[in-house]
C-alpha cells in the first residue's frame, strides 16, 4: 500500500543474529505496519505518522522561530495589556503592521498543552509559524487547539 511502510522481518534470521534460543515453530516472516504519508510543510516534503507527527523531528530553525514568535507575542500582550496603549501605536513603535502584531498576539493565548509541544517540536507536522499567523489559525478554545494542534 502506498499510505504504508511495511517491515518484514525473518524469524530465524532474527534468531541466529541475536544468538536466542526459540522454538522451531512459528511464523517465518513478521510483518511489521505503520500508516505513513508524504506531507508539504512550507517547502519541505516531511514523512508523517498517521497521528500527525513527524517521524523525524522539525529542523531547529523551525523550533527557534516559533519559540521567538511566541516570546514576542507575549511580550507585545504584557505591553499592551500593562500600558493600555493601542495596538497602532505600539506596532508603528516595533516597525510592524497592526494587523501582523495583532496576529503574532493572539499566540499569547494559545493552550499551555500547545505551547509546551511547540517548545518541544512536537506540533502536528503541517503546523508552522506562518500557519499560525494565518488569519483565523487560533481558536479561543483550547479543546479545539489540542485537536488542531497536537498529534492524534
Amino acid at each position: 500500500m502506498p499510505d504504508r511502510f511495511e517491515l518484514l522481518l525473518n524469524r530465524a534470521a532474527h534468531v541466529q543474529v541475536l544468538a536466542l534460543h526459540a522454538p522451531a515453530e512459528g511464523e517465518p516472516v513478521f510483518t511489521h505496519s505503520v500508516a505513513l504519508r508524504l506531507t508539504r510543510t512550507g517547502r519541505a516534503m516531511r514523512l508523517v505518522q498517521d497521528n500527525g507527527q513527524a517521524v523525524t523531528p522539525p529542523p531547529l530553525a523551525d523550533t527557534q522561530a516559533l519559540v521567538r514568535l511566541l516570546a514576542r507575542a507575549r511580550q507585545w500582550w504584557k505591553l499592551l495589556r500593562d500600558t493600555g496603549c493601542e495596538i497602532k501605536v505600539l506596532a508603528a513603535r516595533e516597525g510592524v503592521t497592526a494587523s501582523y502584531m495583532t496576529r503574532l498576539v493572539r499566540l499569547a493565548f494559545l493552550s499551555p498543552r500547545v505551547v509546551e509541544a511547540a517548545l518541544l517540536g512536537k506540533l502536528r507536522t503541517e503546523i508552522d509559524a506562518q500557519g499560525l499567523l494565518a488569519t483565523g489559525a487560533i481558536n479561543p478554545h483550547w479543546a479545539e487547539q489540542k485537536r488542531r494542534y497536537l498529534p492524534g
